[in-house]
């Protein structure tokens, strides 16, 4: 979709100044959690398409950083949902310490009103007039009106792989996404920022973990 200049400047104010369109909005995390260095990424999406674009992008951002992450729907048949007992056999063959489900839980249609405004310019000096009335200004203004926009929002759960504890939960919301890549990059850039800074995952970009050695 073409992207609208006023949209853009609603994103700002509505998300603050970072790029990312997505931000979350809660975040729980286990006291006590091992790093984890492998795991398996679920997005749970009606569409076939929508999902293997999903993890696809989900488990590249994880990848970038050093993390070796696993899409669901390579591991698994066609006609097999992702769930514990499908997954079970592939925490073995992948040897993944953890598992990361995404699900969009809501979608709502939002709208802002952009007001109006009015300015005015100087012209110069007004034809014949000019020995009278030297400066000449034209009124300039634009009316008010509404700009609508969906928000996306998003419930991520990370398990420990074998023994299905919960490890960390956030609930994120993303402002009118331009696309099911869009939606999937700047939710896992954002996933990830937490879960190092939780100390979940202890790898930094380039493939090197928190102390500077190479992720195994």
């Amino acid at each position: 979709m073409s992207r609208n200049p006023i949209l853009l400047l609603l994103a700002l104010v509505l998300f603050g100044s970072g790029c990312s369109p997505t931000r979350l909005t809660s975040v729980w995390s286990e006291a006590s959690v091992r790093p984890v260095h492998k795991l398996i990424v679920v997005g749970i999406e009606p569409s076939i398409a929508d999902r293997r674009v999903f993890e696809r992008e989900f488990a590249g951002v994880f990848e970038d950083a050093g993390i070796e992450a696993f899409e669901s729907y390579k591991l698994l048949s066609d006609n097999e949902q992702p769930n514990r007992q499908t997954l079970r056999p592939t925490i073995d063959r992948t040897g993944s310490d953890a598992i990361l489900v995404s699900s969009i839980v809501e979608v709502t249609d939002e709208a802002e009103y952009v007001p109006g405004w009015s300015r005015v310019d100087y012209v110069g000096p007004y034809g014949f007039y000019d020995r009278y009335y030297p400066w000449a200004f034209d009124r300039v203004s634009a009316p008010g009106y509404v700009v609508s926009y969906k928000n996306y929002t998003l419930e991520s759960l990370l398990y420990e792989a074998r023994s299905g504890k919960l490890l960390f939960a956030a609930t994120s919301k993303t402002m009118d996404p331009d696309s099911i890549h869009e939606l999937a990059d700047s939710l896992a850039e954002e996933i990830l920022d937490q879960l190092r800074e939780l100390g979940v995952v202890a790898s930094t970009d380039n493939g090197k973990s928190a102390d500077g050695a190479s992720a195994p």
